[in-house]
């Protein structure tokens, strides 16, 4: 049976950049998901108001710049073809699955353990979840996962950010690299198990 696929809210902050790698250190080039059928929404939401920068006489597709900021682009294409070119549609493919996989991997492990709670099933490459030690009570765990990727990240083995769902806050791990291993999935755990016992010391 096929999967469900996720929600447009469950691909929050997982643009395709992150995937095919073509996000650029300054302006970054990326795929854009839109749910409009034809190009006037984003051309609504970008165009200027200046008359020499819009053609209202123009076909539907417009200017290049009623669909953006910036007036003067450089080729930022080129990096989305080429990593097109050179992975092809089953190698980016390959790119969201194994991600995919291996966040499923994590939640798997959290969901067997017993001092972490899985909060929101993993659709995608993005695991929210809290860290629950048996002995605390739940304000102290508010403030203990408040506290734990500050913690995780200045210890410098793992890295993960925190947010919140419905109103708690929560730790979230976000897979990227497809060549993360079930070994680095254990590790983050861990360094998150050393964090707490640091923190509440």
């Amino acid at each position: 049976m096929k999967e469900p696929a996720p929600s447009m809210s469950a691909w929050n902050g997982r643009t395709p950049s992150r995937w095919t790698r073509t996000n650029g250190s300054v302006y970054p080039s990326t795929p854009v998901v839109s749910s409009s059928a034809t190009p006037v929404g984003p051309r609504d939401t970008f165009s200027l108001v200046p008359p020499y920068l819009r053609d209202d006489e123009a076909d539907d597709l417009g200017w290049f710049s009623e669909y953006g900021p910036e007036q003067t682009r450089p080729f930022r294409a080129l990096r989305v073809w080429a990593t097109i070119a050179h992975l092809g549609r089953d190698g980016i493919a390959h790119l969201v699955q194994r991600t995919a996989q291996l966040a499923r991997a994590l939640a798997d492990m959290i969901e067997a353990s017993h001092d972490f709670d899985l909060l929101a099933p993993a659709v995608t490459s993005v695991v929210a979840f809290r860290h629950r030690p048996t002995a605390l009570g739940p304000g102290t765990t508010e403030a203990l996962n408040q506290a734990i990727p500050t913690a995780v990240q200045r210890r410098g083995r793992a890295f993960l950010t925190g947010t919140r769902l419905s109103g708690t806050a929560a730790l979230r791990a976000c897979v990227l690299h497809p060549d993360t291993t079930e070994a680095d999935l254990t590790v983050l755990l861990d360094e998150i198990r050393t964090a707490a016992r640091e923190i509440t010391a």
